[in-house]
């Protein structure tokens, strides 16, 4: 997450579980959210759901990055509204790129 900060340039927030997330998502919405499968409490697909129930939040794309990489942890993902599955340890090179590809389709990124 530091690297997107470093190297994106982009400002990033941070919550330890899917409570504080909620509150920090419903005060000021961002525009993209990097998800744990594993949270404390609730869990990072639970979250998701949840978001996507609300229009405020529903449009907000959701890359999951977890340690998790079954295959019903990837569907459960996708169906909770996620747009990329990464699976930990993941590089800064590609965090970045998949970050950049969500957030500017239409751009092509370098190779």
């Amino acid at each position: 997450v530091e690297t997107l900060q470093t190297l994106g340039g982009y400002h990033v927030i941070q919550a330890s579980n899917a409570a504080i997330a909620w509150i920090m998502v419903m005060k000021n919405p961002p525009d993209l959210m990097l998800v744990d499968i594993h949270l404390p409490g609730e869990s990072g697909i639970e979250f998701m759901q949840k978001c996507k129930k609300k229009p405020e939040l529903s449009q907000i794309p959701a890359i999951v990055v977890s340690g998790d990489s079954a295959r019903q942890s990837v569907i459960e993902s996708s169906k909770a509204g996620a747009v990329s599955f990464m699976v930990k340890p993941v590089t800064a090179y590609d965090l970045l790129s998949t970050v950049e590809q969500v957030l500017n389709p239409s751009e092509e990124t370098p190779t």
